[in-house]
């Protein structure tokens, strides 16, 4: 347990922020944690809009469903967590829309056949996705690779561009080329492993979730909405939120840190910079050092 009075500042109140607050607070009810965000509401990219008097979600609608994480912290918030009501995925392409294959997982088709058929590729575009099938394994032990290196190397550009990348990276509200295929969907390298291929792991994929445990859904959501999850946290972290608190930098003390804020200094234990990489200073000012 820390003594009392031990306090730790979180820049940033977006949903990481947001969580790590909320943790600490759960393991150590002795420690002081405040929340520093410089905009004036928290949630981050997790925010609603209303339109024509319905609140509708602006950044991520749902969650992984096979990545539990998200759906148990909703639920010991008291959240109730569902399936999104619409089915079925859609494409837009110059044609309109194309509907995915049903058959599919992370958005690769199992059957073959939908891979030729589908429309939403050109024709190159389908025959290069299909040297997968024949491509060789990268070598074993070779490390970890972004989502959209293994899915371009695979599949091709033009199926990770317009088919996949928009259902694999929108919910990490990152860029395939920049999120790493382990941290997001490491099931993918596992396929390529077992299976040589990414369309034979999917096959086989398909086939256990029809003759095993059905798998968990693949989305699910908060009842009310994906922002209610980051409203729920900023409740439970209450007046240690501070709103409209600028982070101008930080500095290493002789015991500890000094968070400089447009409201003034708060002195801290341990920081936590929980915000997006390019909201930091190019160049952290004089004496200062960097706590992540």
């Amino acid at each position: 347990m820390a003594d009392r009075g031990t306090r730790v500042a979180v820049v940033g109140a977006g949903i990481t922020g947001l969580t790590t607050a909320f943790r600490l607070r759960g393991a150590d009810p002795a420690l002081d944690v405040v929340v520093l965000e410089a905009s004036g509401r928290a949630g981050g990219e997790l925010r609603s809009v209303e339109v024509g008097g319905i609140t509708l979600d602006a950044g991520a609608d749902s969650f992984f469903g096979r990545k539990p994480w998200a759906a148990d912290l909703c639920r010991e918030l008291g959240l109730e967590v569902t399936k999104p009501a619409a089915s079925g995925t859609w494409l837009w392409t110059r044609r309109g829309l194309v509907e995915y294959p049903t058959g599919t997982a992370f958005g690769i088709p199992g059957d073959l056949g939908d891979l030729f058929r589908w429309p939403g590729l050109s024709g190159a575009g389908r025959r290069r996705a299909a040297l997968d099938l024949i491509k060789r394994k990268r070598p074993a032990g070779a490390g970890d690779e972004t989502l959209g290196g293994l899915l371009r190397r695979r599949l091709g550009d033009e199926a990770t561009e317009r088919a996949l990348a928009p259902i694999l990276s929108d919910p990490f509200g990152g860029d395939v080329d920049d999120l790493s295929v382990e941290a997001t969907f490491p099931e993918l390298p596992r396929w390529e492993r077992s299976q040589g291929s990414l369309l034979r792991g999917a096959q086989a994929a398909i086939r256990d979730s029809r003759t095993g445990t059905p798998p968990p859904p693949l989305l699910v959501r908060p009842r009310d909405g994906a922002s209610a999850l980051a409203d729920a946290l900023a409740a439970r972290i209450g007046t240690s939120l501070r709103l409209r608190a600028v982070v101008e930098g930080i500095g290493e003390m002789e015991r500890g840190w000094v968070v400089r804020t447009s409201e003034g200094p708060i002195h801290a234990d341990a920081v936590v910079v929980a915000t997006d990489w390019s909201s930091r200073p190019t160049r952290p000012p004089r004496a200062t050092s960097w706590s992540r």
